[in-house]
């Protein structure tokens, strides 16, 4: 018998994710499309999970 946890992620913290993954991608030389952008900003309003997030980056770049 196992318990669940449910972690509720602050917009806060959501946009100092995208912050760091925006300067990590800078830092490898990415391009961050205007799509990638959009989708990170409803990332951070909490309109769209990260589960949802990495399988849109992830088609996008065709890492199915």
């Amino acid at each position: 018998m196992g318990s669940t946890m449910t972690r509720t992620t602050t917009t806060t913290e959501r946009a100092r994710r995208v912050s760091v993954a925006r300067h990590n991608g800078r830092m490898e030389g990415v391009e961050v499309t205007p799509a990638m952008r959009a989708n990170a900003e409803a990332y951070i309003s909490g309109a769209l999970g990260v589960t949802e997030l990495l399988a849109r980056t992830r088609a996008r770049y065709g890492l199915h």
